[in-house]
């Protein structure tokens, strides 16, 4: 039954990780007044491999530097807000 459970569980992670994914990459189409397929295929494809690339930055950056890249002090909304701002090409404040 415990098997089970964690199969079931590794299921929600990745059902959630998809839903988010599409949730992402809708936003980033929002926001762009012209999105080409290429473009959302590649948000894609990005989004579901962060986890991969967060690991491979996790064993060759710092702590600290990895804190700053991933803004892993903000929320996930501030996290998302920065995102959505970088995709618009907006300055920093």
């Amino acid at each position: 039954m415990i098997k089970h459970k964690q199969q079931l569980m590794n299921k929600r992670r990745h059902v959630d990780k998809a839903i988010d994914t599409i949730s992402r990459a809708e936003a980033m189409i929002r926001n762009k007044s012209q999105a080409d397929s290429d473009h959302v295929l590649s948000l894609l494809w990005h989004y579901q491999h962060e986890e991969e690339g967060v690991q491979w930055f996790t064993e060759h950056f710092s702590n600290e530097s990895l804190d700053k890249m991933l803004m892993s002090h903000h929320s996930r909304k501030e996290q998302r807000e920065a995102e959505q701002k970088i995709s618009r090409h907006e300055p920093s404040v």
